[in-house]
C-alpha cells in the first residue's frame, strides 16, 4: 500500500510532463499546418498527411536556405544549432 502511495506523485508528474510534451508538438503541428494552408491556397479545411506536410516543410526550408546563400549578405551561421542553417 505504501508503495502505491509513493508511486501516485511519480505517475502524476510523468503524466504533466507528457501533457507538456504533447502541448508543445500540438502548437508547433498547428504552425506548420497554418503555413502549408497560406502556400496552397484552396485548402483552407484541409490537413495534410505527415508525410505531405514534412516534406512540404523541408522543401521550404531547402528553399529559403538556397534563397538565403544567393542572396548579398550570403548564409549565416545558425550558431543556436551549431551548424550552417542546412537542414544536414
Amino acid at each position: 500500500m505504501a508503495a502505491a502511495r509513493e508511486a501516485v506523485p511519480k505517475m502524476a508528474a510523468r503524466i504533466a510532463e507528457m501533457e507538456q510534451s504533447f502541448d508543445m508538438w500540438y502548437k508547433a503541428e498547428m504552425r506548420g499546418i497554418a503555413m502549408w494552408r497560406d502556400a496552397n491556397p484552396g485548402n483552407e479545411l484541409r490537413l495534410p498527411s505527415t508525410a505531405r506536410h514534412t516534406f512540404w516543410l523541408i522543401t521550404e526550408i531547402e528553399r529559403l536556405s538556397t534563397e538565403k546563400a544567393g542572396s548579398p549578405e550570403g548564409p549565416a551561421p545558425d550558431t543556436k544549432n551549431g551548424h550552417d542553417g542546412g537542414i544536414g
